[in-house]
């Protein structure tokens, strides 16, 4: 079984690189889906993808940043100017001026932010620099590696503090459940008997003002139809059920772990529901109590949710 996760978390990994050090680190927080910001150096973007793709293949939800350092010259220095784009570049700019829609024109630091004046395809590298290049990138993506493995240990690790919280929150929501079925199952009663008082202490004396001395078989069949419609009315026996079905699936849920929050947000909504449906259906003040209890640890687990991978 998979432990349960934090959506929150830090990672960071180190590795020797011929006169420096690469290092990553990885934040996360919170999030709906997984999101992932990188901020690479420019002469890495090309390692974006990859990145991503570990990443997904390590965590199912959460925003993660992710911010890598790595020491060595640029591969910006063995690129080429493309002399026919950045001429372009400069006539357009020109006729901007001219038009009187900007000022100044460019700087030479201005062209050197469009990709198409730097010519890469040209770098004129040896193979021994590529070669340099691409072990570098596998030095970065083991490093990666690793600093997702430290990440997940970290989300692993406030993961069990909020499986036991949850776990704990489950068995008050147990307990309170079954106070709530005795509850409820006196009140039904309670609510059928003295509905039949008030009948028979209406029906009562006028039966009898007309010498039918009492309520007739006739009445009193009528008298059990409508007992039994009003304790259809607050019967609560499927939604306790139901409610008894949920708890037994959150229980199994986090004791499987791995990313389920979606799912216990889900069944928290469904605890939620059933627990308002049975406040509507009954009137009794020690029901209400129990029942605004049981909403109240429902809310608590909903909020504690909110952090699970």
């Amino acid at each position: 079984m998979s432990k349960l996760r934090s959506m929150t978390g830090y990672g960071t990994a180190h590795a020797d690189w011929q006169d420096g050090r690469i290092s990553i680190t990885l934040r996360t927080v919170n999030h709906r889906f997984l999101d992932i910001v990188t901020k690479l150096p420019a002469d890495h973007r090309h390692l974006e993808q990859p990145t991503k793709t570990a990443i997904k293949n390590s965590l199912a939800r959460g925003r993660v940043e992710v911010a890598l350092d790595v020491p060595g010259e640029s591969e910006l220095l063995g690129s080429r100017l493309n002399l026919a784009a950045a001429n372009k570049l400069k006539s357009l700019t020109q006729e901007l001026e001219t038009a009187g829609l900007i000022e100044n024109g460019l700087r030479a630091i201005d062209y050197l932010r469009f990709p198409e004046v730097i010519d890469n395809a040209s770098t004129g590298l040896d193979s021994a620099a590529m070669s340099a290049a691409a072990e570098r990138a596998r030095a970065v993506l083991a490093c990666l590696e690793a600093a997702l493995k430290n990440l997940v240990v970290a989300r692993e690790v406030e993961g069990e503090g909020i499986a036991a919280d949850l776990g704990r929150i489950v068995d008050e929501l147990a307990e309170c459940l079954k106070s709530i079925v005795g509850e409820a199952m006196t009140y039904r009663e309670t609510l059928v008997d003295r509905y039949a008082e008030r009948i028979s202490a209406v029906l009562g004396p006028a039966l009898e003002a007309e010498g039918l001395g009492g309520v007739s078989i006739l009445d009193q069949q009528r008298l059990l139809q409508e007992a039994g419609v009003l304790a259809e009315r607050v019967d609560v026996a499927e939604e306790l059920e139901r409610l008894e079905v949920h708890l037994s699936t959150i229980g199994e849920v986090l004791r499987k772990g791995g990313p389920c929050g979606k799912r216990l947000d889900f069944l928290a909504q469904e605890l939620l529901r059933e627990f308002n449906t049975i406040a509507s259906k009954c009137r009794d003040a020690s029901l209400a109590t129990l029942v605004v209890d049981a909403k109240v640890l429902c809310e608590r687990f909903r909020e504690q949710i909110q952090n699970v991978e």
